[in-house]
């Protein structure tokens, strides 16, 4: 018992640590031990307190630490070149949650009413995932990552926008090895025409094969990651409003909002007082590229005609001030300042006295 308990107090430390740690790849290694934390839990449940969802529980440890081995993957491509250590360990992970996968795989089909060892096994190998990858993120180079427009704030990156960074960077590297499939196959292609040996011809035809099949299994797991980041995407457009405890605007975030991430309307503001820069107010709704680049947007629906469209979130005037300039700069000169108490709309001379 003593050894769960010391598991567990990881497992809170974990939690804790997530908000405080800076770095990209130190990020996305506490994400990973968190998605091994979950699926150690459920583990946990499942061979000492028995379940009748069985399958469900298992899906669920399955795919917690499959989710696991992604960010793993996403610490590793922001690791820098003095975080050698910290490689080795957050891959030391990746193994054990590999072994993982396969003890937890080997429980389909087994008496689901009684205790079963790969269980065990599952969960052992899932700890020491969970250690490391917890062990990683304390040894990757102490490097801050500013995701804001201003460099002089920084604010913590919050676990969607993380998730938002890994699926972008999986579907990229996605991308360029599909790109470098369809250059390989265009090579052999030319090869191809270029002999008249039945056996070199045979062994080509065989390697084009090869290159579509391994091209149609990216695509299948792209289109997986594009529905994913969507997902993220969706749940970012609102939960950003309430996830942040900083100003942020960013002018930068092309590509964000689409059809399949409409812009958000008429969502739930910070209790407090808040700030945010109107830059339209249209009878009609916009595409989303007309706004592109700007986050976070939402829209407000005014007599149930008009739409209003704002972009940003501050809690002090000043702040505010600054990046509605940022804003007239780009384009947007009818731009200006709305303030807003618990929800709703106040003038903007009692807000700035309420800061005072």
């Amino acid at each position: 018992m003593k050894r769960y308990f010391l598991i567990f107090l990881l497992i809170f430390t974990i939690e804790n640590s997530y908000a405080q740690t800076r770095t990209l790849s130190a990020k996305y290694a506490i994400a990973a031990a968190q998605s091994f934390k979950q699926a150690y839990s459920d583990a946990y449940r499942l061979n000492y307190f028995y379940t009748n969802n069985f399958s469900s529980y298992q899906n669920n440890i399955l795919e917690n630490i499959k989710q696991g081995r992604t960010y793993i993957d996403s610490a590793v491509l922001f690791a820098s070149p003095n975080d050698s250590v910290a490689l080795l360990k957050i891959k030391m992970a990746d193994i054990y949650a590999k072994k993982g996968i396969a003890n937890f795989k080997i429980l389909s089909g087994k008496n689901e009413n009684k205790e079963h060892p790969y269980i065990k096994q599952g969960m052992f190998y899932t700890q020491h995932a969970l250690t490391d990858a917890y062990y990683a993120s304390l040894l990757f180079s102490d490097t801050t990552v500013n995701i804001t427009e201003d460099t002089t704030q920084v604010r913590d990156v919050t676990r969607l926008e993380t998730d938002e960074t890994s699926f972008m960077t999986i579907k990229s590297l996605f991308e360029k090895r599909i790109k470098a499939i369809d250059d390989e196959i265009a090579k052999v292609e030319a090869s191809l025409t270029q002999t008249n040996d039945t056996d070199t011809k045979k062994r080509l035809e065989d390697a084009i094969a090869n290159l579509k099949e391994e091209k149609a299994r990216l695509y299948s797991k792209m289109n997986h990651t594009e529905d994913k980041l969507v997902m993220v995407q969706n749940d970012l457009s609102e939960e950003i409003f309430n996830a942040v405890d900083k100003d942020i605007l960013m002018m930068d975030k092309n590509g964000f909002y689409s059809e399949n991430n409409p812009i958000p309307q008429n969502v739930e503001l910070p209790q407090g007082l808040v700030y945010r820069i109107q830059i339209g107010f249209f009878m009609n709704e916009l595409p989303a590229e007309h706004f592109d680049g700007l986050f976070p947007l939402s829209t407000e629906k005014i007599d149930n005609v008009y739409l209003r469209y704002m972009v940003g979130l501050f809690d002090k005037y000043n702040d505010a001030s600054v990046a509605k300039k940022k804003i007239i700069a780009k384009g947007y000169t009818d731009a200006f300042i709305i303030a807003y108490l618990n929800g709703k709309r106040i003038p903007i001379a009692d807000a700035v006295k309420m800061e005072k």
